[in-house]
């Protein structure tokens, strides 16, 4: 059995799966690193719409508000997700993502 459909192959110095939050940064951050380089980001469907990152309520939310705090804003974030989260990337999410 043959594969149907229609395919192309393509040459790419740097192959990204997955078109959310961490591999649509991944993809700017190689092309500001090395301009030079070819990048392919494959996404399933459209970037920012077709996986995790548009489950976590459209994006990501950090504490901006004089009346919320870090240590609840992990807790909202470890909760939402059925406490399956890396708890220590949560934090870093939590304390890093206002910086930046």
């Amino acid at each position: 059995m043959g594969v149907k459909g229609h395919y192309n192959t393509i040459k790419t110095d740097i192959l990204i799966i997955g078109g959310e939050g961490a591999g649509t940064r991944a993809a700017i951050e190689a092309a500001t690193k090395n301009p030079s380089l070819s990048i392919t980001l494959l996404t399933q469907g459209p970037i920012g719409r077709s996986a995790l990152t548009s489950m976590a309520n459209g994006g990501i939310h950090w504490v901006s508000h004089p009346h919320d705090s870090f240590k609840a804003h992990f807790q909202d974030i470890v909760r939402m997700r059925y406490y399956l989260n890396d708890q220590n990337l949560v934090e870093v999410l939590v304390t890093e993502a206002p910086l930046r």
